[in-house]
């Protein structure tokens, strides 16, 4: 065995010491509650932070393909029924869809703001994203002058199915006036709300054709592909590009947001070390205590090894100690964790009610809530950090304590 019943015996008695050293268990309760905090604390950051970076890929694939074609000339691309065949043509293609994408001002009855307006095909935009699943109110099916907003937009300029709103493009067209801005007074045939602020605040989709005919071309601006599998994305944009050549260019859904993703990971990182700083300066606790406790338990070592305690058996005590005030704060710190990321929307409304700012604005942080997910690899990760941090801790008082000698432990006894 490890350790013997003795080693168990002693270590509980000195956690628990009920003497005049009342202070020591004081201290060890600090210990382990700064271990605790730490964890807890971790545990919240990460969770948010493995949370935000999930549910924003989850969102960028479900409104996004998983790879755009794209022309290098600013006309767009010609002929584009003939090169989604040839893009359908290779293997793990599962669909493509052709747009238009470009800026634009919608008009209400409330005022104007500047939104990105995107000409797609409903029926083949459906099997490259996930648009149809989130309309809210209205029909997905539009035509002619019917287009689709986000829930944001709608909600900023209290508009709703039926409505009509004016977008006007930055192309001119030539009148007996002079040059205007183009114009189109369309009706909002659905309402969508796909999760991600920037989505459903700045997103307006027409018809691919009615968008053609507004700005007086019969080109798009690229193809949308999706594949069986996004994990091939890479390998497919070579294939895709080796089959179609130049001016021909395509980028993966990860390298049209890969400043984002790489910021959130650079960002877990550093608060992971961060965190883990905090873990080792709550892991001092458990040492400082512990030196206490040794030079408070001087006799009793003394008493112990003349008994015939090995210098081993008097180092598994301490170390026992140190890793049972880890264990349990560790523990106590998962729980917290646990508890405060299932209920953060709830606690963050709170927060806000009584201090009277936003804890989370959307239109800061994307998304309408605070995505939060605990992973098992991750809580696994930190909680070994935390107990083998609170073991290395009390190796040194530890190691103190096992090379006392009796004669001088009881010399003054």
């Amino acid at each position: 065995m490890i350790f013997s019943n003795y080693e168990l015996f002693v270590t509980l008695r000195y956690l628990n010491s009920k003497r005049r050293e009342k202070f020591v268990p004081f201290i060890t309760l600090c210990s382990l509650l700064g271990i605790a905090i730490s964890v807890m604390t971790l545990i919240v950051v990460i969770g948010v932070m493995s949370g935000f970076e999930r549910d924003l890929k989850t969102k960028m694939m479900s409104m996004n393909a998983h790879i755009t074609v794209e022309y290098s000339s600013t006309d767009g691309i010609p002929n584009y029924p003939v090169i989604s065949e040839k893009i359908a043509k290779i293997k793990h293609v599962e669909a493509s869809a052709p747009f238009i994408m470009g800026e634009a001002l919608i008009r209400t009855r409330h005022g104007g703001k500047g939104v990105v307006l995107k000409g797609i095909d409903p029926e083949l935009e459906n099997s490259v994203s996930d648009l149809e699943s989130y309309i809210q109110a209205g029909d997905y099916k539009i035509d002619g002058k019917q287009v689709l907003i986000g829930s944001e937009l709608a909600q900023y300029f209290h508009l709703a199915h039926g409505d009509v709103l004016i977008i006007n493009i930055p192309t001119r067209s030539a009148t007996s006036f002079g040059l205007i801005p183009r114009e189109l007074k369309c009706t909002v045939a659905g309402i969508f709300k796909s999760g991600l602020y920037d989505f459903d605040m700045n997103f307006v989709y027409m018809p691919l054709s009615t968008y053609q005919a507004f700005l007086g071309i019969e080109t798009v601006s690229g193809i949308n592909v999706r594949v069986d599998d996004f994990d091939k994305a890479f390998s497919l944009k070579t294939q895709i590009m080796q089959q179609l050549g130049f001016p021909y260019y395509a980028r993966t859904w990860i390298e049209r947001n890969q400043n984002l993703f790489r910021a959130i990971q650079t960002e877990k990182v550093v608060m992971f070390i961060i965190l883990v700083v905090a873990i080792i300066i709550a892991a001092f606790n458990i040492s400082s205590t512990l030196v206490m406790t040794v030079m408070e338990k001087t006799k009793d070592i003394g008493i112990l090894k003349s008994l015939g305690a090995s210098r081993t058996s008097v180092m598994k005590i301490f170390l026992f100690q140190g890793a049972i005030v880890g264990v349990i704060g560790t523990i106590l710190g998962v729980f917290l964790g646990g508890i405060i990321i299932s209920k953060i929307d709830t606690i963050a409304d709170l927060v806000s009610r009584m201090f009277g700012f936003e804890v989370f604005p959307k239109d800061i942080y994307l998304f309408d809530r605070i995505p939060a997910y605990i992973s098992v690899w991750n809580t696994g990760i930190i909680a070994v950090c935390a107990v083998v941090i609170s073991v290395v801790a009390a190796v040194y008082p530890a190691w103190k304590a096992s090379i006392l000698r009796p004669v001088e432990a009881l010399r003054y006894e």
